[in-house]
C-alpha cells in the first residue's frame, strides 16, 4: 500500500508541475493572440487592404 501511496504521490506532483507549465503556456498563448488582434487592429483603421 505504501508503494502506491508514494507513487501516486509522485505522479500527481509531477501532474502539478506539469499543470502549472501548462497554464503558464496557455497565458502565453493568450497574450499573444490578444496582441496579434490589437496589432491587427491597428492596421485595420489605417488601411483595409488585407
Amino acid at each position: 500500500m505504501q508503494t502506491t501511496k508514494s507513487l501516486m504521490h509522485k505522479i500527481f506532483r509531477r501532474a502539478k508541475d506539469r499543470d502549472r507549465e501548462y497554464k503558464r503556456q496557455i497565458e502565453g498563448i493568450k497574450g499573444l493572440l490578444i496582441w496579434q488582434q490589437n496589432r491587427s487592429k491597428g492596421h485595420t483603421k489605417k488601411c483595409d487592404t488585407h
